[in-house]
């Protein structure tokens, strides 16, 4: 069982994922940018790998 502050702390952790999900994908203006390069590419896995951590803490 979760407590009060267990579920803040998965909260806050989400929000600081997010965050730095959009700061990284900030100055993205095409989705072909993501695939024009290696670095393109690492943003794009970086940010999937985000959405996952997310997407199960707040499962949880």
């Amino acid at each position: 069982m979760l407590n009060n502050e267990r579920i803040k702390s998965m909260l806050f952790f989400a929000i600081e994922k997010i965050s730095f999900a959009i700061e990284t994908n900030s100055e993205t203006n095409n989705v072909n940018e993501y695939l024009e390069s290696q670095s393109g590419m690492i943003l794009f896995n970086s940010t999937c790998m985000c959405l996952q951590v997310i997407g199960e803490t707040l499962k949880k």
